[in-house]
């Protein structure tokens, strides 16, 4: 638990470290089924919507192939030490991507986005290394000090450093 909010872990087949995060008005899930790991992000609606449904998801594949998809939210980042790509490229649409042991998926809820928190700009605009080094649950507590809203989740593939960043 943090001020803001709860970050969990998950380790499922082929590898996959998941790190969610998820504040009181945020909504995260990982869930592991027939080898396949799910992960789920997304803001809570407003009591009383009846708007379409926003998330941010991925399915991870024992062998390395991630389906991740979005809905009314941002799309998934793939961030690697050359930096960073969205999927899916076309919004509201999925796309397979394979992940790399030095690579990850980063997934968060619109409200991230749109606050744009000082850690996650510092990765946006050129800085993946500090981000591919660091600590998944350390990263997501700095972005979610500094929002306070929302949910998100790190996820990595293969070997882990001590210090909990990939190898």
């Amino acid at each position: 638990m943090t001020d803001r909010g709860a970050i969990r872990t998950h380790d499922g087949p082929g590898g996959w470290h998941i790190t969610l995060v998820e504040c009181p008005d945020g909504l995260s899930n990982v869930s592991t089924v027939r080898g396949v790991t799910r992960v789920f992000v997304a803001d809570l609606p407003a009591p009383g919507s009846t708007g379409p449904s926003c998330f941010a998801a991925a399915a991870c594949t024992p062998d390395g192939d991630a389906l991740v998809l979005s809905r009314q939210a941002p799309p998934a980042l793939i961030i690697s030490d050359r930096g960073y790509r969205r999927a899916p490229v076309v919004p509201g649409t999925d796309e397979l991507v394979d992940v790399d042991d030095d690579e990850m998926i980063l997934i968060f809820s619109s409200t991230v986005f749109e606050e744009m928190p000082q850690r996650l700009a510092r990765v946006l605009h050129g800085h993946p290394e500090e981000l591919l080094r660091s600590d998944p649950g350390a990263f997501l507590l700095d972005v979610f000090e500094e929002t306070g809203s929302g949910a998100g989740a790190v996820i990595t593939r293969g070997a882990t450093h001590p210090d909990g960043g990939p190898a």
